[in-house]
């Protein structure tokens, strides 16, 4: 090899070495409340676990249901994580929901100390990670007037009175802009970094076509055996807790955090959950078009209806065409082991698009 040839490719190599800054952690470590614990396992994995997961490295889990900040100093879930991790770790702390509920009459008239106890301990937990030399992610809380179980609390309380249940929504609503104002100021005091779910899931209230399910809207009110309802019912509970594909887009949030903070070079940055990873957690399968969480023929006379609309996407492309086939087509060889006499060939295929786009074309023109 001619020398320049080789000095040139060394050089690029060692500039490439220089600047490249991967994700790497050696633990996730966990603190905080329900939001990051599911002991019962209906709206798991939370969004740790699939960081933890793309991580490739081992979850320790000291959040627990239930846990208010208090508890979490009280229980030493910090002292526990500092005294077993450190340098080149990662602590994922989600906690002040329960801060919230365990102040109903505060939070509802506006009244905002308790969350001078939030912030004290908050800092207390954030000094003590920093402190130990662990990297902080910690998750804000979303709008907790949109949380259907707070919004059915509210209405039972206010009797449904319009101006009382309207005033009381709109205090925790402002209660929560300001917690999560206050957890901004103290990350950025620790080194620590924040997910927005916040803006999340005002975006997935305000846009859920966006977050389509290949085909299926998500539903931010829950109602019982809801499939696609944002928040998991937990039937005699209060449905507060996001159910599993929100923890999905709650956990790409956070993997988007991670390679911001962490790899802002994007030379090897975390790969998020792909949509057919969220819609699996829905018990979405691709090529599913009838809804029966089953690919069969069936599907087929679903997609020969929707073509060139969205209620038949398997692609996640947000709509409706010869790929979806292709991907009924695959799922139903995979999944039925159906005879070759009962799919479609793909010169099959071709007649199907082009009598669906001449039919179209036709209806255009009339």
């Amino acid at each position: 090899m001619p020398w320049h040839r080789l000095a040139t490719g060394l050089l690029l190599l060692s500039l490439l070495g220089g600047s490249a800054s991967a994700v790497t952690f050696n633990n996730v470590v966990t603190l905080g409340d329900s939001l990051l614990d599911d002991p019962g396992g209906g709206r798991s994995p939370v969004a740790a676990e699939h960081v933890a997961a793309r991580l490739g490295v081992p979850l320790t889990k000291l959040a627990a249901s239930g846990t208010t900040s208090t508890e979490l100093i009280a229980s030493g879930q910090h002292t526990l994580a500092a005294a077993q991790f450190g340098a080149g770790d990662l602590a994922m702390l989600w906690i002040g929901g329960n801060d919230f509920f365990t102040n109903p009459i505060e939070v509802a008239s506006g009244d905002s100390d308790f969350l001078v106890t939030l912030e004290t301990n908050v800092r207390n937990a954030m000094s003590t990670l920093d402190d130990a030399g662990l990297e902080v992610v910690a998750f804000n809380l979303p709008d907790m007037a949109k949380v259907p179980g707070v919004i059915t609390a509210v209405n039972i309380a206010t009797l449904g009175i319009p101006f009382l249940r309207n005033n009381a929504l709109e205090n925790i609503r402002e209660e929560t802009v300001a917690w999560n104002t206050i957890l901004a100021s103290l990350a950025s005091q620790y080194d620590a970094h924040v997910v927005d779910v916040f803006t999340l899931f005002d975006d997935l209230a305000s846009n859920p076509a966006d977050f389509s399910l290949l085909g299926n809207i998500p539903i931010l009110n829950a109602d019982t055996g809801c499939q696609f309802c944002v928040f998991f019912d937990d039937f005699l509970l209060p449905d507060v807790h996001p159910s599993s594909f929100a923890q999905g887009f709650i956990a790409n949030g956070a993997i988007e955090t991670i390679n911001a903070a962490f790899d802002p070079t994007t030379a090897m940055p975390l790969d998020t959950l792909s949509i057919f990873e969220i819609a699996a957690l829905a018990d979405v399968v691709a090529g599913d078009f009838n809804g029966d969480r089953v690919v069969t023929v069936a599907d087929l006379t679903r997609w020969r209806t929707s073509y060139g609309l969205t209620q038949a996407d398997a692609d996640g492309d947000g709509d409706s065409d010869g790929t979806d086939f292709l991907v009924w087509q695959m799922q139903l060889d995979g999944v039925a082991g159906a005879e070759s006499s009962t799919v479609p060939e793909p010169s099959a295929l071709v007649m199907i698009i082009l009598g669906v786009s001449l039919a179209l074309g036709r209806r255009c023109q009339n």
